[in-house]
């Protein structure tokens, strides 16, 4: 705890004084007892009115050893650092008030604070909690200090009331935070060998000139391999002070070439550093590092770059059955062929499409469309019913660089391909539709009693309507709904279920448990039909929808339950 030093202070007379007094005024007379005449005694001197002391003062929330954390500041941009401590005190029979204000008010006057003995700052504001210390007035500001809270009366003499705490005062951690390169940095080698590295820094100011200023000073930077990262490579490291730009932002040039022009997964460390070269370390002494993973092309290796659509744009899908988009790109150092023999840096570009919560596609699933073209591949969002993403909405499109039997090519140990992420939307258009919309694909269900499952959709309302077997009238865009199980194409003879409003009940009463609870599940799939019983079909596709599923088998007695 504190420790708390009290002092009462008074003004009293003696006591044997002013027993003397009461002994000195009982006596009557100077003659005999024979004498009746009275004297009357002199009453003693006036004694001033005493005065007890009881204020005190005492720290909130230190105690002897406590760490504390600095505050460094610059608001005004002027380059150097306002380092200080709001200090939480309790105050109690004592007033706090400005100089000359106190009155006749006895127990008022002023808080100091003392930093290792030496005057920091004071308060004279009634109701007072805090303390602002001023550590800018210290010579070295971190490590440990003494604070020392003390109460002086109105006229500045010391009341004897004070609590004194050691701490141990630390500054914040600067921080770093590299920008560029990044982990989607994909970079061809430069050709003066000169790499840009740019970086935000936080409660640190880049300077060349500090003067001790806590805090301050510039950055180290060297290279490493993913898989290596002690061994600096080239064994060189950079020191310098970043340049300054918008936003922030700070920049220097790296040289790739000294560091024995590498390629391949990078890994690029930068370290804070004082003006002398010395690491800021953690609170741990373990030293304050950012670090950022890249990659670099090796020379003349494959390329691709996607032209259009752009990230972010809002493209609407095809009105064919296919529900095409048509993407187009630049390739550099590749040839495509369907037929490449042995022909190096030659194949494929291929799509892969996935939507916004969904980075990977279905396990089996691996491209949306192949093609041979030199700047323009289709993908077609109809195969998303089956890839079971959205085909509207946002959507990741891939395009990847294949060899012909489907291997990836690599260039500096990573994967040849370019990413864009769009919206995509539907056309107006007079084609009917369905989509399932319960269950979701993937999800685990439960059976009814009698083994079978409400199967939730939508339609096109517009462009199409749902009615009984013989009410179509000869309307071709009425129908009805058909219901299959693990068939993709309808070519079952007999639909597993069969309706005109959803939900619609699909069976599974006729299997038995095995092929019931198989771990893959089932495919369930929903088409238009019809009045004859035909399919409703775009562009020779039929209009349709599918979801996979998979049965939850129900608990055995006794808590127990397969899977």
């Amino acid at each position: 705890m504190a420790d708390i030093k009290f002092v009462s202070r008074w003004l009293l007379i003696p006591a044997f004084l002013l027993t003397f007094g009461l002994l000195a005024g009982g006596c009557g007379s100077t003659g005999g007892d024979d004498d009746d005449s009275a004297t009357t005694a002199t009453p003693p001197p006036a004694t001033p009115t005493p005065y007890l002391f009881f204020g005190e003062v005492q720290f909130t929330d230190l105690e002897d050893g406590d760490p504390v954390l600095l505050t460094l500041a610059d608001p005004q941009d002027t380059g150097e650092w306002t380092v200080s401590y709001v200090v939480n005190f309790d105050v109690s029979d004592f007033e706090l008030a400005a100089e000359g204000e106190c009155g006749n008010e006895y127990s008022c006057g002023r808080l100091q604070l003392l930093i290792d003995g030496e005057f920091n700052t004071e308060v004279d504001r009634t109701g007072a909690q805090t303390v602002v210390a001023d550590f800018n007035k210290v010579s070295n500001p971190e490590g440990n200090h003494d604070l020392t809270l003390k109460l002086i009366f109105d006229d500045g003499s010391d009341t004897g009331s004070e609590a004194t705490v050691s701490i141990l005062a630390q500054a914040p951690l600067p921080s770093v935070n590299i920008l560029t390169p990044n982990v989607t940095t994909n970079m061809d080698y430069p050709a003066d060998g000169m790499m840009e590295i740019i970086y935000t820094v936080g409660t640190y100011k880049v300077s060349g000139s500090c003067g001790g200023m806590l805090n301050c000073g510039g950055h180290k930077f060297w290279l490493t391999t993913q898989d290596d990262p002690a061994t600096i490579l080239g064994d060189h490291t950079m020191e310098a002070v970043g340049t300054l730009g918008e936003q922030s932002e700070y920049s220097v040039e790296f040289s790739l070439d000294d560091a024995g022009a590498p390629s391949g997964p990078l890994l690029l460390h930068v370290v804070p550093v004082d003006n002398d070269g010395n690491e800021y370390t953690d609170f741990l002494g373990e030293p304050i590092e950012a670090l950022s993973t890249f990659n670099v092309k090796e020379p003349d290796a494959p390329a691709i770059v996607i032209d259009s659509p752009a990230s972010g744009d809002t493209v609407t899908y095809g009105t064919d059955g296919l529900k095409t988009i048509t993407i187009n790109y630049t390739l550099a150092n590749f040839t495509t062929s369907f037929s490449c023999g042995a022909t190096e840096n030659c194949g494929e570009v291929w799509a892969i499409i996935a939507n916004g919560s969904q980075p990977d596609l279905p396990e089996g699933v691996f491209y949306n469309s192949r093609s041979d073209g030199m700047n323009s591949i289709d993908i077609y969002l109809y195969y998303l019913d089956f890839n079971e993403a959205a085909s509207t909405g946002l959507i990741n499109v891939t395009l990847a660089l294949m060899d012909n039997e489907g291997n990836e090519i690599n260039a500096g140990g990573r994967p040849v391909s370019a990413t864009v992420a769009f919206y995509v939307e539907a056309p107006d258009s007079t084609n009917p539709s369905i989509s399932i919309t319960f269950p979701r694909s993937q999800q685990t269900v439960n059976l009814d009693e009698n083994k079978e499952l409400a199967v939730q959709f939508n339609y096109d309302t517009d462009n199409f309507t749902l009615a009984d077997s013989g009410n179509c009238a000869g309307d071709d865009a009425c129908g009805r709904v058909q219901a299959f199980i693990n068939d993709d194409d309808g070519s079952t003879e007999t639909p597993n279920a069969e309706g005109i409003s959803s939900p619609i009940a699909v069976s599974f009463a006729e299997m038995d448990d095995e092929a019931l609870y198989r771990e893959e599940g089932h495919r369930i799939m929903l088409r238009l039909i019809h009045d004859d019983g035909t399919p409703v079909e775009i562009d020779g596709l039929q209009v349709a929808d599918w979801v996979t599923v998979i049965i939850r088998q129900p608990q055995q007695p006794g808590g127990g339950g397969g899977q």
